[in-house]
């Protein structure tokens, strides 16, 4: 496997772990359980409660460029054997996904809180 297609690979798992991420949120904002797959329509979703999740990914070109690969990523690392990732958009990729995990994180916590009240 060339680096390229470990880097793909990577991107796909980051996709996944963004997918879990905004279909946990949208459980515990909106108590629904999505049936929608596809990272648009779940950050659409999102956009219910916080345009924060969508911002992160889309507020510079760079960031929606590089939520294109992610969101490509789910169909393309497995069926397009000429599908690459760079390592630095891969790492850029990562970084964000660790911001959004934070993100979500505390949005998550602070709904939970306000539902205690």
């Amino acid at each position: 496997m060339t680096s390229w297609e470990q880097y793909a690979v990577a991107v796909f798992m980051l996709h996944q772990a963004v997918k879990q991420l905004c279909i946990g949120l949208i459980r515990v904002q909106l108590d629904y359980c999505s049936e929608h797959h596809h990272l648009n329509g779940l950050f659409q979703l999102c956009a219910c409660f916080s345009q924060a999740p969508l911002q992160l990914f889309t507020a510079k070109p760079d960031d929606r460029r590089l939520f294109n690969i992610l969101v490509k990523s789910y169909s393309a690392a497995r069926y397009q054997p000429n599908f690459e990732v760079s390592k630095q958009d891969a790492i850029s990729l990562c970084d964000k996904v660790a911001a959004f995990t934070a993100l979500a994180t505390q949005l998550g916590e602070d709904k939970i809180r306000e539902c205690k009240r």
